[in-house]
């Protein structure tokens, strides 16, 4: 197993490779970056094991399953608690406009395979980079998604939200919560 620090310092030796080349521009060089930030990612990912808890053809699902402790716990509470999440393509903001709280489906985009054919580099450098921008409207924040999931269901009950405004405070808070576990 690749330990994630290797997998950085390849990452910087590439940019370092792309970004001493002669006359790159900004735009091709800021492409090329993405584009081998995502690959050496993916490339990780692919390289471990499976998990049993691993989602089909969520990017980085594995990796993340193998090296954050936190995304483990998560995910176990959130299978606890009666949280799964179902494979159905759809965009992000489709995502947020269809938000139910307390549904117990978390649904998300299977994109890996996808991601993992922009970023081999079969096209020109701005033209792959132009796809997995594009793909990346359809890759669902799994952890995210699943912290407010569980903080749904562990904070105040759906009951005793009587109003709208009880509702976007009871939602604001949940919102404040999920984004600083990401952190």
């Amino acid at each position: 197993m690749q330990p994630l620090s290797e997998l950085l310092r390849n990452v910087q030796t590439e940019a370092f490779r792309i970004a001493s080349s002669r006359e790159v521009s900004p735009n091709l060089l800021r492409a090329r970056l993405c584009v081998a930030r995502v690959r050496a990612a993916l490339e990780a990912s692919e390289a471990l094991a499976s998990h049993p808890a691993e989602l089909s053809e969520q990017p980085l699902d594995r990796l993340l399953l193998h090296h954050s402790p936190a995304y483990v716990r998560t995910r176990r509470l959130a299978l606890r608690l009666g949280v799964r999440a179902r494979a159905e393509f759809r965009s992000a903001l489709r995502g947020f406009h269809d938000f139910e709280p307390w549904s117990r489906v978390i649904p998300y985009s299977p994109v890996k395979s996808e991601l993992i054919f922009a970023s081999a580099g079969r096209g020109r450098a701005i033209q792959t980079d132009k796809a997995l921008r594009s793909l990346s409207k359809y890759v669902t924040n799994i952890y995210h998604e699943q912290n407010h999931a569980v903080l749904w269901r562990l904070l105040r009950p759906a009951a005793k939200l009587k109003t709208k405004t009880d509702f976007q405070v009871h939602a604001a808070l949940n919102e404040a919560l999920t984004t600083l576990r990401e952190y």
